[in-house]
């Protein structure tokens, strides 16, 4: 005898202290999953879930696998992407089974481990159009084991069931051999029907609210819902992916977070029908709006909104009275309530305050300048850090203020934020030693932190891969090796036993949900070239697991905000007071004109350049040191000069004191000058005397030698 699926559909009851990521509506689609899930994996036959991007195929089958008879079964989560390798496949069968012996692997005594491997197809071709993981699956599979290519040996794999998903190709997924899909029974998930969707988050929207003090906000729950799937609807049919919008894809995910957000509020707050409002449409915008890339999708968004907030939730605001509406638990005081802000203007004192507190601890300071857009980004960022499982993609080019501002909300929010240092001889081996470090941080030790990532510390494609496993697993396969695995055992023992568990396996899973829950990951991405768009497309858990924040062009007032910022430091040193507001409205200009030179150029050679806020700061930075060196200049030469002066005045005085001496000894120098002649004729006198004298002697010497040579003669004759 048969019976509708809706006889099987336990009733839905709300806990507030379930986590999120833990509620699962049931419904008639999923019991018809689970029941075929649980027929097909009983009789040990492999299931392929396939559907489209968001259907719910891996929170299906999750749920399942967790909520499964622990006394048959164990199960081990997976995530391929663009850049797995077969290395990565075998060193997570290694790390999830255990070794019985030397060539044989296997799950606990008595047991059968399910493997669940999402996104099968989206590993890259190798040059021989093979894929390298699923070639490795497929050997487990057919060969019951596989090969240890570094011990060269084959390890046999006993007891062990897999279940894959994967969505249609394209859009980076590939085509898998049919030589790995025909151990595999299909299971194609449709889309979730709209009435589906609105009967999943009504039923926790109605049931968190109606926790709350007073049930006179229950009402307006289906409206809310039913005004979100509109405009989740209409979002996938207006904003189409392009090759400069590889993120505009949105799905269930989105959603969820939506709802996820309302559910942040507490109840004392949401007063009436305009804060519930008010909540729900700032959700719609940081999960949807905060994506769009330029200020005309943006507009468009508004009007979407607008028009679905008039015809569900029969509200008539203005578009000024909530596009810019802000909720954060920053400003409201110890509880850290999460509440509707104030002006972007009545919080710069507040945020102030985290900045000098974040500079007195830091040895690093920021001098940050919170302008509008900026105070946007950092309440937007502090939001998804303070949110479960809340990790954010910051896009934006080079100087927007990504890693500052992330810095400063994770201060904000009680968190340690922490960054690999990159030097000459940094390799896969550090960068994993850094991992361990930090998931032993967050899961074992239980501390709260922001890991900022940017796409200069890229050395290689497979770090990555490791942050795609960690957004979408919490872990990375066979990372730590059997002794980390002992001290991260003993560290949490304390806190498993709290919980009721005792065995390895149930510790191992409590340290991956903590790291889950405490490990914020924050990536700071630029959108210029194509290694942004590939590396969606390779790795979708940067799209899928994150909260995006599109970093815009800094409008007129931000720039001129800098300016007088770095001006004003240098207006008494510099002397440019009565200059300071013109040249903040020049260095404004000249950046536009930069930016207006560029579209130009792009239009005349199809070759694109960047005005990027990093070099607006240059500009004023450069400014600024060549006035502060001319400004140099001229004492210095003045200095100079002045020196001379002194010592030229200091000459003409010794030459006149000389001159008087000169003219007092005039007289005696006459005298001696008129001694010094006499003498001289005298000395002449004397030496011609000396002369004739001379010459007498001479001749006597002459006649002398004469005789001399006479009487030598007659001697000798």
């Amino acid at each position: 005898m048969f019976e509708p699926w809706l006889e099987r559909v336990t009733k839905f009851e709300y806990n507030p202290e379930k986590s999120f990521f833990s509620i699962l509506v049931p419904t008639s689609d999923t019991v018809r999953y689970k029941f075929l899930l649980d027929t097909l994996l009983c009789n040990s036959y492999n299931v392929l879930i396939s559907g489209d991007t968001g259907v719910g195929k891996s929170v299906i089958t999750s749920d399942y696998l967790i909520n499964a008879d622990q006394e048959k079964y164990v199960s081990a989560f997976i995530n391929f992407s663009g850049k797995t390798t077969s290395k990565n496949l075998k060193d997570a069968f290694e790390s999830k089974l255990e070794k019985k012996r030397k060539t044989l692997l296997g799950p606990p005594g008595g047991k059968k481990m399910i493997f669940f491997i999402d996104d099968v197809n989206m590993p890259q071709y190798d040059e021989y159009f093979s894929q390298p993981p699923v070639e490795l699956l497929r050997q487990t599979i057919d060969s019951k084991g596989f090969y240890d290519l570094e011990r060269l040996i084959f390890k046999k794999v006993k007891d062990t069931m897999f279940v894959t998903a994967c969505a249609p190709p394209g859009g980076g997924r590939n085509v898998v051999t049919p030589r790995l899909f025909r151990h595999f029974n299909m299971v194609w998930v449709p889309n979730l029907s709209k009435k589906s969707m609105e009967l999943i988050f009504s039923s926790i929207l109605r049931g968190f609210l109606s926790s709350g003090s007073g049930s006179v906000l229950e009402g307006y729950s289906e409206m809310v819902v039913k005004a979100s799937v509109e405009i989740y609807e209409k979002t996938i049919k207006d904003f189409l992916p392009t090759p400069t919008k590889s993120h505009y894809t949105f799905n269930l995910r989105d959603l969820s977070k939506v709802v996820q957000g309302i559910l942040e509020i507490q109840h004392r707050n949401l007063e009436d029908k305009e804060m519930l409002v008010s909540i729900w449409a700032h959700e719609i915008f940081r999960v949807f709006r905060d994506r769009l890339i330029s200020t005309q999708d943006a507009d468009k968004f508004n009007e979407i909104v607008m028009k679905f907030m008039q015809k569900y939730l029969s509200i008539d605001w203005q578009k000024e009275e909530f596009v810019d509406i802000m909720f954060g638990d920053f400003d409201s005081g110890p509880d850290r309530d999460y509440v509707k802000l104030n002006a972007p203007e009545a919080l710069v004192p507040r945020l102030s305050e985290f900045l000098e507190s974040y500079n007195v601890s830091s040895t690093t300071p920021m001098h940050l300048v919170f302008f509008n857009d900026a105070i946007y980004h950092l309440t937007r960022i502090s939001r998804i850090l303070r949110s479960q499982r809340g990790n954010a993609l910051l896009v934006g080019v080079g100087g927007s203020g990504r890693r500052s501002l992330a810095t400063l909300a994770g201060h904000m929010q009680d968190m340690t934020c922490f960054s690999i240092e990159i030097s000459k001889n940094y390799r896969e081996k550090e960068w994993h030693e850094d991992l361990k470090s930090l998931l032993f941080s967050v899961g074992a030790e239980e501390q709260q932190k922001v890991f900022i990532f940017s796409d200069s510390q890229i050395l290689k494609e497979s770090f990555l891969e490791d942050i795609n496993n960690i957004l979408n697993a919490g872990e990375v396969p066979n990372m730590f090796g059997q002794d980390e695995y002992d001290n991260i055992v003993e560290t949490l023992r304390p806190r498993a036993k709290q919980e009721g568990k005792e065995n390895k396996d149930e510790i191992l899973h409590l340290f991956v949900t903590l790291c889950r829950q405490n490990l914020h990951i924050t990536l700071a991405f630029s959108p210029v070239g194509e290694k942004f768009r590939e590396r969606c497309r390779q790795f979708p858990s940067i799209i899928n697991c994150c909260t995006i924040d599109w970093y815009q062009k800094w409008p007129p007032e931000a720039l001129y905000s800098v300016a007088d910022r770095f001006f004003t430091e240098k207006e008494s040193e510099l002397s440019i007071t009565e200059y300071k507001e013109s040249l903040c409205r020049m260095a404004v200009e000249i950046h536009k004109s930069a930016g207006k030179e560029a579209e130009h150029y792009f239009e005349e050679l199809r070759r694109r350049t960047y005005t990027t806020p990093k070099s607006y700061l240059d500009l004023i930075k450069c400014y600024l040191e060549m006035m502060t060196e001319q400004r140099k200049i001229v004492p210095d030469k003045i200095a100079r000069y002045s020196q001379g002066l002194r010592l030229l005045a200091q000459i003409k005085t010794m030459v006149d004191q000389l001159q008087v001496t000169l003219t007092k000894l005039r007289p005696e120098i006459d005298k001696k000058e008129a001694e010094t002649q006499q003498l001289v004729i005298d000395l002449e006198k004397r030496q011609k005397s000396a002369a004739e004298t001379e010459k007498v002697f001479k001749t006597e010497a002459e006649e002398s030698q004469k005789l001399f040579d006479q009487v030598q003669e007659l001697k000798q004759g």
